[in-house]
């Protein structure tokens, strides 16, 4: 191994220094280097660090250079034959490297090129590509996936490479998830006569009937919400004759994992992997792998069996262009994060107003090529539609059009973007009938890192008096809630209303595609939100127990934002919900550092009286601020609702890790931190009381410079544990 694939694999393989940007820093200095000149596993690991890092347009660029190594011959512009041996082509690219691409596009949308982001500076270059986007625009999503698979395509008849049934897997999804129901067929048929599947309940091959059954479910949500239900239930019907027939994987042994938590043993690489073996030499790793492999199967046969019982409102498909014009909102991903400059000033009206149009030429370029908008367009009634006909499916919408589309579907006067980028609910949460059933009004809740939306979905039910919102960073994630939303039925019964024919949607819930911290500051006027909700957020690193703040979604700066989009007045909430003790006390550091700035108060034990006190988590900074850490059911008492039917869990990770997969996740208990906004009763009190500790705290530092940082750390700690030893008692 060279030294600059050891730099790549150490670097940019490893998350936490990937999300820093670390190891994207250092591999770009070897750019230089020939492309035939590289192992193919180095180019690779850096494609792997750009889809991570939402670079769609380097990532886009790398895989065609890739691709066409070795395809000319240096002497002359025509092919020829080339020998076939480790030393030449050896940075050509593989299936691996197109899977990881694949993989890319699913988490991200179709969206103009961020590296528009280097000419959006001045207004007048910025209102030129917003009149006109140039050539060759767009990237993410199912737009860099056609163009990848037809590069690779190119490369067979030349290397003799095959697709494995993962790249089928994605593409065929990325395909359904933009309604291109023809073309997914196609592919299926293809895969089908590649891997000889006439027989799949004797297949050997468990991942690639895995694969098959993935795409089976996709086309049957695909044709379900074009209104289609003869051919959703066809793939319906196969998808779950297969489930039935082959033989679900096991675990060995799930006594193993919970013996390895007892005493302490390697967390990280391969002797992690190797310890807790049993007497069959089956370790961590191959449990792990067998209880995520069946928990994928149940998890596809529950929305497959969903699919099969839901009644679709063909007047829900007739107008799916109009709900998704306001119940999906996608404004980041690949190729979009590039915009953040332009979107953090809002002093002038003039950048305010290129704000607005950027979000929506970003939004709409998003749904009308990754989000299906394009297709279900068409359904509309003529007299309700303008000709799309000039456009082609690798060219971005202009600012004109979109404008257009959206005074079509929505009407005049309804603007879902304000004038300074943020989203208007009131107007996302009505009239897209001729008469709401929502209440604009009503108190609003927002749910980030929502994933596929199980969660959200349960609530929204249960509560349906008051708004929801799910924000996600993944694309085929908020597909996936959409779906939901659209073909959601309440009670599995048809709709029979003539005046509510949306009553077989959730018409009190809206998905949206953003990463959580720039939602919160960008898209949400502040003190708006009545809770925000986070459940079962991932953790930066699963063994780490330092303070510092590191790469995960609620470091200080995403709570404070999160605070200041809360009603005032000790109505707002934020209410964490995690499985991880480790992770749940890292939270509870961080947020008891910002409870003054953030002006936020700990939920007192009296007021979740159904939930047990198990901890206290403070921080030695900030004198005096402490959370309490609970263990208990998520119950109303924090704003959780029960699902109808349980289903062993309320969300896709919550029954996932109710299986034992995840190492510091517990399998039964659940670990909540929640804080309110600071009510005016005691607004006062806190400031005066913190006012005069930190003044207090300011002098006494500049009188005892000589004491070394550590004493006055232990003694800080010492004081403040007598402090809370007090409040407790008391």
């Amino acid at each position: 191994m060279n030294e600059a694939e050891s730099v790549v694999n150490a670097m940019i393989g490893n998350k936490s220094t990937q999300e820093r940007g670390d190891g994207l820093y250092i591999w770009e200095q070897y750019e230089h280097i020939p492309y035939k000149r590289m192992p193919i596993q180095a180019w690779t690991a850096l494609l792997k660090g750009y889809v991570h890092a939402g670079m769609m347009s380097k990532a886009d660029s790398l895989f065609s250079a890739l691709c066409s190594i070795g395809s000319r011959d240096e002497n002359g512009p025509s092919m020829k034959k080339r020998k076939r041996n480790e030393t030449q082509n050896q940075g050509r690219a593989n299936v691996r490297t197109l899977n990881t691409l694949l993989r890319g596009c699913l988490w991200s949308a179709t969206s103009i090129n961020n590296d528009l982001s280097s000419i959006i500076g001045t207004e007048k270059k910025t209102k030129q590509v917003l009149k006109r986007p140039p050539r060759n625009e767009l990237v993410g999503g199912v737009v860099t996936a056609e163009r990848a698979w037809e590069q690779f395509s190119a490369m067979n008849h030349l290397d003799n490479i095959t697709f494995d049934s993962s790249s089928y897997e994605y593409f065929i999804t990325l395909l359904c998830q933009s309604l291109q129901c023809e073309k997914a067929e196609h592919h299926l048929q293809k895969m089908k006569d590649q891997f000889n599947l006439s027989n799949v309940t004797t297949y050997s091959d468990p991942s690639v009937v895995e694969s098959l059954i993935v795409c089976l479910v996709a086309l049957a949500r695909a044709y379900a919400l074009l209104g289609q239900d003869d051919v959703s239930q066809k793939y319906t019907k196969e998808a779950l004759h297969i489930i039935q027939h082959i033989e679900l994987p096991t675990s060995p042994s799930n006594v193993i994992v919970a013996e390895s938590k007892k005493s302490k043993v390697a967390t990280g690489g391969k002797q992690a992997w190797k310890s807790g073996m049993n007497a069959d030499g089956i370790g961590r790793r191959e449990q792990s792998n067998t209880l995520f492999r069946s928990h994928r199967i149940s998890e596809l046969k529950l929305e497959a069996t969903s699919l099969s019982q839901y009644s679709t409102s063909h007047e829900n498909s007739k107008i799916y262009a109009k709900i998704m014009a306001t119940r999906l909102l996608y404004f980041s991903g690949g190729g979009t994060t590039g915009l953040n400059a332009v979107m953090s000033d809002r002093t002038s009206s003039d950048h305010m107003n290129t704000n607005a149009q950027t979000s929506i030429l970003q939004w709409y370029n998003s749904l009308w090529h990754s989000f299906g908008l394009k297709v279900a367009y068409g359904l509309l009634d003529q007299k309700q539609r303008i000709d799309p006909t000039d456009i082609s499916s690798n060219t971005a919408l202009t600012l004109g059009f979109c404008n257009q589309l959206q005074t079509h579907l929505l009407g005049k006067g309804h603007p879902v973007v304000t004038s300074n980028g943020c989203i208007d609910f009131k107007a996302v949460f009505s009239a897209i009938y001729e008469k709401s059933i929502v209440d604009t009004e009503a108190p609003m809740h927002v749910e980030l890192g929502s994933g596929s939306g199980d969660w959200a979905v349960i609530q929204a039910e249960s509560n349906p008096k008051e708004n929801y919102v799910t924000v996600e960073l993944r694309a085929d994630r908020v597909a996936q809630t959409m779906s939901k939303i659209v073909l959601h039925n309440r009670s599995h019964k048809k709709s029979t209303s003539k005046t509510n024919e949306n009553a077989s949607m959730l018409t009190n819930l809206c998905c949206v595609g953003s990463e959580c911290r720039s939602f919160l500051q960008e898209r949400i006027e502040a003190g708006t939100i009545r809770t925000i909700f986070v459940n079962h957020p991932e953790p930066p690193t699963q063994t780490s127990t330092s303070d510092n703040e590191q790469a995960h979604m609620l470091n200080a700066d995403t709570i404070i934002a999160a605070a200041n989009c809360l009603e005032p007045g000790g109505i707002g909430r934020i209410v964490i919900v995690t499985d991880n003790m480790i992770y749940a006390k890292l939270v509870g550091r961080t947020m008891a550092k910002v409870l003054h700035r953030a002006k936020l108060s700990g939920i007192k034990p009296n007021e979740v009286s159904d939930l047990s006190k198990v901890e206290i988590a403070s921080d030695p900074s900030t004198y005096g601020a402490f959370v309490h850490i609970y263990e208990g059911k998520p119950s109303a008492s924090i704003g959780h609702y029960a699902a109808k039917s349980n289903g062993g869990g309320s969300s896709y990770f919550d029954r996932l890790w109710r299986t034992g997969v995840g190492k510091h996740a517990d399998m039964k208990k659940r670990y909540i931190i929640a804080a309110r906004t600071i009510g005016q009763e005691y607004e006062q009190d806190v400031n005066d009381k913190f006012g005069r500790t930190q003044l207090f705290n300011n002098d006494r530092e500049s009188k005892s410079k000589k004491r070394s940082a550590e004493k006055q750390k232990r003694r800080n700690e010492r004081r403040l544990q007598k402090k809370l030893h007090r409040q407790i008692q008391s």
